[in-house]
């Protein structure tokens, strides 16, 4: 069955600049659908690269589907927020929800943080310091190994940029030193509540659940190199023929 959504997104102006006023779309399918998030999100995910993968495409999907009512479960984000989150980020607990997901409650913005953190895992600078991490932690004895290299190597840096939205002073060009990327990240609010949902993934990343999604991630992308160098392979040999 198809998901089925009642309106990706709606918007409101605020002087500051272009905030979310959209309730989570999703109707019975999966906690985490794909289309929750915004159009800039959503464009990169449609982004086709002459070679190689959109990997972004790649882990956002396979989250979408880990999270689907038909899969095993407990679901991650479940793990994440419901057990993760509670024992290491009690304080941050006590937050009504928006929906209710079989048996539990759900804040909306929870579900967009994570979604829009494991779609920064396949950012290429995402997925370098993802790859690095995960040869490593099969030989590691700590389930906290991802965080301690997230925390060691300053990456939380990345979360305004993570949850950033344009908003009329964005002029988006090449980054050049001095000059940035042309985004106002002034409008990037991230909470208390934000980095430890973040957190909480990098611990649920460590645990066999978190591996064997890693896997399973990792699996795609290299079937998906393979496919796409067999294609290439055979646009060079047809156009050698050509010529």
């Amino acid at each position: 069955m198809l998901l089925c959504y009642s309106r990706p997104w709606k918007f409101s102006q605020r002087k500051e600049g272009i905030v979310h006023t959209a309730q989570h779309p999703l109707l019975n399918q999966s906690l985490a659908p794909k289309v929750f998030r915004s159009q800039e999100k959503m464009d990169r995910l449609k982004f086709k690269p002459d070679y190689g993968v959109n990997r972004e495409n790649i882990i956002v999907k396979l989250w979408d589907e880990v999270h689907r009512r038909s899969v095993k479960r407990p679901y991650p984000l479940r793990i994440i927020l419901h057990e993760i989150l509670l024992d290491r980020y009690p304080d941050l607990q006590k937050i009504p929800g928006d929906f209710d997901f079989e048996g539990h409650r759900y804040a909306q913005r929870d579900i967009l943080v994570a979604g829009y953190f494991m779609q920064w895992l396949g950012t290429n600078v995402g997925n370098a310091f993802f790859e690095e991490i995960s040869e490593r932690i099969e030989a590691d004895t700590t389930e906290e190994v991802f965080l301690e290299k997230f925390l060691e190597q300053k990456r939380q840096s990345v979360l305004p940029v993570m949850l950033h939205e344009c908003t009329s002073h964005c002029t988006p060009r090449m980054w050049s030193p001095g000059f940035g990327d042309g985004h106002d990240y002034r409008n990037s609010c991230v909470s208390a509540r934000d980095e430890a949902v973040c957190a909480c993934i990098l611990l649920w990343l460590g645990t066999l659940s978190g591996m064997e999604f890693t896997r399973m991630y990792f699996g795609r992308v290299n079937q998906a190199d393979e496919a796409s160098r067999a294609s290439m392979k055979a646009k060079w040999a047809k156009t050698s023929e050509q010529a």
